[in-house]
């Protein structure tokens, strides 16, 4: 997931994220976010070594792996998603970010 920022100050964001997927079939929506995590939830310390400052027209990676099935085309959809408190305690950008719609085609 790429996310960009066509805004014209800088922002901070956070990029360790856990990425959350749901949907069947080939067609998969995925949701990064910072902050909900399983048991294994990193640390506030652990999540501030992976803010990231973009600058206006600037990208930045936050890499997935999207386990499929024997699919031989997916779609897939995503956001990028922090809550208020978090965004407070680490000083970034919160709210919801939808990826846009892709398609593969496996061979």
């Amino acid at each position: 997931m790429i996310l960009t920022n066509k805004g014209s100050e800088a922002i901070r964001v956070c990029t360790f994220c856990m990425p959350w997927r749901s949907g069947s079939g080939g067609k998969y929506s995925v949701e990064m976010t910072p902050d909900s995590w399983k048991s294994d939830a990193p640390t506030l310390e652990q999540l501030a070594e992976h803010i990231e400052i973009i600058a206006p027209g600037a990208s930045v990676s936050i890499p997935f792996q999207n386990e499929r099935g024997a699919e031989r085309t997916i779609e897939l959809t995503g956001e990028y998603a922090v809550g208020e408190q978090l965004a407070k305690k680490l000083n970034v950008w919160h709210g919801v970010v939808e990826a846009k719609k892709f398609t593969l085609h496996l061979k």
